[in-house]
């Protein structure tokens, strides 16, 4: 017989159509595994995210405690000239001989804020 081998072994022709079927399946093996991310990469990745997310959250943080921080400051500059103004209001009113009760509320009271009053209303 052509290609006979002791027992337990393999004939040439038989080894070679195994190795030939082996490396079939590892071909297709290779082609169908995704790559897969280890459990410590994923970890990594979602750390750095997360850290991303925290900074992002920190400075809109700050930037919304400086805006706050600046419109305190510009409404104490608005309340501050009103102040002036009624002061300077009621001087001329006084000298003049105007009744305080006829200069209109938001001068004599500045402390009201910017709400408008009935007599803003009617300008």
């Amino acid at each position: 017989m052509e290609g006979t081998a002791p027992a337990g072994e393999l004939t040439d022709r038989e080894l070679a159509a195994v190795e030939a079927i082996a490396k079939k399946y590892l071909d297709a093996a290779q082609v169908v595994q995704n790559p897969r991310w280890s459990r410590k990469k994923k970890i990594a990745v979602s750390a750095g995210i997360c850290g991303a997310a925290l900074t992002a959250a920190l400075a809109l943080g700050s930037g919304l405690s400086a805006l706050g921080s600046r419109l305190d400051q510009v409404q104490s500059q608005v309340y501050g000239i009103e102040s002036s103004v009624s002061g300077q209001i009621g001087a001329l009113a006084g000298r003049s001989g105007i009744s305080w009760m006829r200069i209109p509320i938001f001068l004599r009271f500045p402390r009201r804020g910017l709400r408008t009053t009935t007599w803003q209303r009617g300008l």
